[in-house]
């Protein structure tokens, strides 16, 4: 069933009304029309924004459609939307776009959540679904005019607070643990000791580190010491074990709340809440594998943005964004590890074939 089933009667007061505000807003001499709406919540129809489209537009994923067309990508752009919109006898919708505008704005920043629902469709759907799998076809007024139309629905919400799985004292404590496991990755990587004279909070950090045998001075600059080399080892391999493990739980589409597929390109992201059913530590895990990935490197060059919170915000939005396992069905979400795991042991066999031949082969070669 339907989130939103929002609907205005043909042949009512409302729907002669909306017609003169310009909806929908297609071309007569075509029958390619592509229509834009959006709404909020339980916001009536009549009350929200609507726009054509360009119908390649039917290709792009729900919220490139927004961004592009709604909230556009220069104020150049803005300006002409806002001009074109002018013409219709709806004095809404210019306001309607600055109201858009700032909501993502405000997603961005990391302030808001927005779930997306189709209006007499499907809901949470993701962002990144394509515009054609939703659309809908209706016949104008006219009876032989044909429009499509994206009827979208955005539910906004507050930002979770990525660190609610967690009290403020083990929040503190494991910060400055991640903090020094990547004093110690930079020094490996790029081989340079920061100074600590540059940032106060870093002196503190290097005495830890020090007094935990992980580095020494010798007499010209600060080393790591075999202790160190050994947990970095450790940390590599454990985030290998998480990227090859986990990461197909990135993309995980259900088909009909039966058929399980991965990959898709427009699934939902579940690794967060299969970490949790398997009691993998999300913090850390995706901490790690951020800093085996390289996506961390450039707190290096600016070593004060490894003291703010909002670093690790960014880090562990996916938390916040997360279905979490009550969402999804701690049913269903069994079923998704099972065949997840069973598809990376399929994939795992075929590897080690090919490797198998490709051994055979090079001996074969050598006879």
């Amino acid at each position: 069933m339907s989130l939103y089933e929002k609907k205005i009667k043909k042949d009512s007061f409302d729907y002669q009304f909306y017609s003169s505000l310009g909806f929908p807003p297609i071309n007569i001499k075509t029958t390619d029309n592509l229509v834009l709406r959006v709404t909020f919540g339980d916001m009536d129809l009549i009350d929200g924004l609507y726009l054509s489209l360009p119908l390649q537009a039917e290709f792009l994923s729900i919220e490139d459609v927004i961004k592009k067309y709604v909230v556009c990508n220069s104020k150049k752009k803005r300006l002409k939307l806002k001009e074109n919109l002018s013409k219709y006898p709806n004095p809404d919708l210019i306001d309607l776009v600055d109201m858009i505008c700032d909501i993502y704005r405000q997603k961005k920043a990391g302030k808001i959540n927005i779930r997306y629902h189709i209006n007499n469709g499907k809901s949470d759907v993701q962002r990144n679904e394509i515009v054609s799998c939703h659309q809908q076809i209706y016949i104008a007024d006219d009876n032989i005019t044909t429009y499509k139309l994206i009827d979208i629905v955005l539910d906004i919400s507050n930002a979770v607070d990525p660190f609610y799985l967690i009290n403020e004292e083990q929040k503190i404590a494991m910060l400055d643990d991640f903090r020094q496991i990547f004093i110690l990755y930079i020094m490996d990587k790029l081989g340079y000791f920061p100074d600590p004279k540059d940032i106060t909070e870093l002196s503190t950090l290097i005495n830890e580190i020090d007094k935990q045998g992980l580095i020494y001075h010798d007499n010209i600059k600060y080393c790591l010491t075999p202790k160190s080399d050994s947990l970095l080892k450790s940390i590599a391999d454990e985030a290998e074990f998480y990227i090859n493990n986990y990461d197909i739980y990135g993309d995980v589409y259900i088909k009909g709340y039966k058929k399980i597929m991965f990959y898709t390109g427009y699934g939902d992201n579940l690794i967060v809440p299969v970490f949790l059913k398997e009691g993998i530590n999300p913090y850390r895990a995706l901490f790690l594998v951020a800093l085996y990935l390289g996506n961390l490197d450039e707190l290096a060059f600016d070593l004060g943005r490894l003291f703010l919170n909002e670093t690790f915000e960014r880090i562990y939005s996916s938390i916040s964004n997360s279905l979490d396992e009550k969402e999804i069905g701690s049913d269903l979400l069994s079923r998704i590890i099972v065949e997840g795991k069973s598809k990376l042991l399929e994939r795992n066999i075929r590897e080690q074939r090919i490797a198998d031949i490709r051994n055979i082969n090079k001996r074969m070669s050598l006879l």
